[in-house]
C-alpha cells in the first residue's frame, strides 16, 4: 500500500508533467497565428489563384476576399492600352510577399504594362479592409478594396 504522503507528491508530479507538456503546444499555437509566414516556408505551388483584370479606368472585380494565413497567386492581367499598377500601401505592408522583384516603388505597388500580366505571390499576415488604386488613374475611379478575413 502506497503511504497518502507519497501519493499526493504522484498526483502533483503528474499534474505539472501534464501542464509542464500543454505549455509548448500552447506557445508553438500562439507563435504560429503571432507571427507572419516567412516566404521561404511557403510551399508556393499550392497557391490559391486569384484574377484581377485591369483595363481603362477599373479593376474587375473592384473588391476581392482573401483569407489570413493562406498562400495566393494573384494574377494581375492588364487589357488596357496604359501601364496599370496595383497599389496599396496598407495591403502590401500586411502581407508577406513571395516575389518581392516584382514590388516597385518603395514595395507599395505592382506595375503591369499593357496587355502583359503579372503573378504576386502573397500570404495576408492581417485582417482588416485595405484601399487598393491605380496611382495614375485613381482620379478616373480606377479604385478597389481587398478584405482580408
Amino acid at each position: 500500500m502506497v503511504p497518502a504522503s507519497r501519493l499526493r507528491k504522484t498526483r502533483a508530479t503528474r499534474k505539472t508533467a501534464r501542464q509542464t507538456a500543454i505549455f509548448p503546444a500552447l506557445l508553438l499555437a500562439f507563435c504560429l497565428a503571432a507571427f507572419p509566414a516567412r516566404a521561404a516556408d511557403i510551399d508556393w505551388s499550392k497557391a490559391e489563384t486569384v484574377t484581377l483584370a485591369m483595363s481603362e479606368y477599373q479593376f474587375t472585380p473592384n473588391a476581392l476576399a482573401f483569407k489570413r494565413g493562406t498562400a495566393y497567386r494573384l494574377h494581375l492581367v492588364n487589357n488596357g492600352r496604359e501601364l496599370h499598377e496595383l497599389d496599396g500601401p496598407q495591403f502590401f505592408a500586411a502581407i508577406t510577399v513571395g516575389n518581392p522583384e516584382l514590388l516597385v516603388n518603395g514595395g507599395k505597388e505592382v506595375d503591369v504594362k499593357p496587355g502583359q500580366s503579372q503573378d504576386l505571390l502573397f500570404v495576408p499576415n492581417q485582417a482588416g479592409s485595405f484601399p487598393i488604386d491605380c496611382d495614375d488613374h485613381e482620379a478616373f475611379g480606377m479604385t478597389g478594396t481587398f478584405t482580408v478575413q
